[in-house]
């Protein structure tokens, strides 16, 4: 696997691998996504920024993708952060349910992490919907702190809001 930033050509393949989640989560009683969320406008403009990141197989298909920024939803102004300075968020992990439970996302996070590093962030935050049981307990896993939640109006329950140091 290699991950990579990626292109506008793209750009279908990553609507595809969002298009495949959606319906692997609904399929497991997990509405976080749905048909307008995430949507290609999104990932055009995560593209079009340099934020959006693909992981590729050894045939150079995309089997998911990760977007990074330093854009912070205004609700994470309540969420008590353990770290100060610089902070990487994380957006929209996404792994094709192809190849799902074969490291991909385990791999695109510890991509992340040393983008981060290399950049100079000091902690890398992300959110993660309740109601997806497979996300919930991965990051912690992977050394990500819980250190709140917050709520949006487009869902019933909290996303809870992971940390993790780069130092």
């Amino acid at each position: 696997m290699r991950i990579e930033q990626a292109s506008k050509d793209d750009l279908p393949a990553v609507a595809d691998v969002f298009k495949a989640c959606v319906r692997d989560m609904l399929d497991r009683g997990i509405d976080q996504w749905d048909e307008s969320y995430p949507n290609p406008e999104i990932s055009r403009q995560d593209c079009a920024d340099g934020s959006l990141f693909v992981a590729r197989n050894d045939q150079g298909g995309v089997m998911g993708c990760l977007t990074m920024d330093e854009n912070q939803a205004a609700e994470y102004a309540e969420v008590p952060w353990r770290h100060e300075g610089k902070v990487l968020m994380l957006h929209r992990l996404a792994v094709h349910p192809d190849y799902q439970r074969q490291g991909a996302a385990r791999e695109l996070m510890a991509f992340a992490e040393m983008y981060g590093r290399d950049r100079g962030y000091d902690a890398i935050r992300l959110d993660a919907y309740s109601g997806n049981h497979r996300a919930i307990p991965f990051y912690p896993k992977i050394g990500y702190e819980k250190r709140g939640e917050v709520h949006f109006t487009r869902r019933e329950k909290p996303y809870y809001c992971f940390e993790k140091s780069l130092h």
